[in-house]
């Protein structure tokens, strides 16, 4: 199977991805994460799908929300990611699926719950194919079922904001290039963090995608935000 762009840039990082997002976020993507599992957990239901789950950071954290009649599917493009995710032991009993966001193997209707923790911008290859993934998410969701997803976004203030790009640009690519020599996929990474869309933006993508109730709720001054949605009881799939 011939490699995407982004799939390049999870093989060539894949070693070290864990260590430079400790680095890069200062170790917050540990509580970021924790933050929504919690807040996914507690929809219940019997059936969650971690989407592009990387080395299941986000997998770990909703283990151990999760209950003895509850089944976790964790999915991603990446089998270099996963090959990592299989030698945690946390993980071992964990389902995990080599899956496309944008054409997922899953039937309709199949799941409770559906997470994606910090990869939403590697799907933003344009708005378009953006929506298609998150109406994907909604395809293989059951009526009433959940979606959560956390991802970087853009704070309100104007200050901060500055701030928070500032950041971005010194931190993000000279450390990535540090630990894996991979200065390319890193400015990548810079870039899709400054040029994502702010929360209310992000919610209209939901909305266009077939959720309904989307809301979020903003961390560390709204350079992170977790954003939830409900697709609805009487969505058709026809």
């Amino acid at each position: 199977m011939k490699k995407t762009q982004i799939q390049k840039f999870y093989f060539h990082i894949s070693d070290n991805y864990e260590m430079v997002n400790r680095i890069i976020t200062m170790g917050l993507d540990r509580p970021w994460r924790r933050s929504a599992a919690k807040l996914a957990s507690s929809h219940g239901g019997t059936m969650w799908l971690d989407m592009c789950c990387g080395t299941g950071d986000m997998a770990i954290d909703l283990g151990s929300h999760i209950g003895p009649e509850t089944t976790l599917v964790m999915a991603d493009f990446s089998l270099e990611m996963l090959e990592i995710a299989k030698t945690k032991e946390e993980l071992e009993d964990i389902d995990m699926a080599l899956a496309d966001a944008f054409n997922l193997p899953f039937k309709d209707n199949s799941f409770d719950l559906v997470t994606i923790s910090f990869a939403t911008r590697n799907l933003n290859l344009s708005r378009e194919k953006l929506v298609r993934a998150f109406s994907e998410f909604n395809r293989v969701l059951k009526p009433d079922g959940k979606l959560v997803n956390i991802e970087t976004s853009q704070p309100r203030s104007r200050f901060v904001r500055t701030f928070f790009h500032l950041y971005v640009k010194a931190i993000v690519t000279p450390v990535g290039y540090l630990f894996t020599e991979n200065k390319t996929s890193y400015r990548f990474l810079t870039s899709s963090i400054i040029n994502y869309y702010n929360p209310q933006e992000f919610n209209a993508i939901l909305a266009e995608s077939d959720f309904s109730n989307p809301s979020f709720q903003p961390l560390s001054f709204g350079a992170v935000s977790i954003h939830s949605a409900v697709k609805p009881s009487t969505h058709s799939t026809a």
